[in-house]
């Protein structure tokens, strides 16, 4: 039972470093925080925060639940800040929505060594679960 526990533990770790990544450095290359908030507002990709605010924390498992979420949010709003002025779709350069991810890895974190294996161990302690 011990080691069930400790590879969750394990894959929780290495998920929450891969989204910590792609979030840290999509802000750097979209122009910090400021810049990521004012591009995701002016196409109104926030507005689905709003209800965030309302969230009343019930259990202590839930802080863990929101603290995802916000990564996984502002990891999107991020992405979607550094490809706001071109479209990887329409460039073809992907050919659907689900690989902007995997595209920005190598697009920008690619020359970073281990980088991408820690995406690829992320999507695989995800698909663990």
């Amino acid at each position: 039972m011990k080691a069930v526990v400790w590879t969750d533990v394990f894959q929780t770790i290495v998920i929450v470093l891969g989204v910590i990544v792609i979030v840290i450095s999509t802000t750097v290359i979209a122009g910090g925080p400021v810049q990521v908030w004012r591009i995701g507002s002016e196409y109104h990709r926030t507005d689905a925060l709003e209800c965030v605010k309302t969230v009343q924390v019930l259990y202590l498992n839930m802080i863990g639940v929101v603290f995802i979420l916000t990564l996984l949010i502002l990891g999107g709003l991020c992405i979607f800040a550094v490809y706001a002025g071109c479209d990887p779709i329409t460039l073809g350069l992907i050919s659907r929505k689900d690989q902007i991810l995997p595209y920005f890895v190598i697009d920008y974190l690619g020359f970073l060594h281990g980088i991408p294996g820690l995406f690829v161990a992320c999507l695989v302690c995800g698909t663990l679960r």
